[in-house]
């Protein structure tokens, strides 16, 4: 088997997440690399025993924090909750 049929085998469907098609005139969504890092720090407030009120606050503040700085970087995000 080739490379490019063993590549096929992870595409579900035209369109799908795994497709590598671009689709024209379409917009991208803006990179959601830090989506999983996010999701494991709500886990572990989940796992600890916060309610899902505490826990869509957090969420909410965490993704707004994500948008407009680079978590990353602790000095950043000082930065920018110092200034909000």
């Amino acid at each position: 088997m080739s490379e490019s049929e063993n590549n096929d085998e992870f595409s579900l469907s035209e369109g799908s997440l795994f497709s590598k098609e671009k689709v024209l005139g379409s917009n991208p969504a803006p990179s959601t690399y830090r989506e999983p890092r996010l999701f494991q720090v709500i886990w572990k407030l989940k796992t600890q025993g916060y309610s899902e009120r505490t826990l869509k606050g957090y969420s909410k503040r965490l993704r707004l924090l994500a948008r407009n700085t680079d978590i990353d970087n602790p000095v950043a995000v000082k930065n920018s909750v110092a200034k909000d």
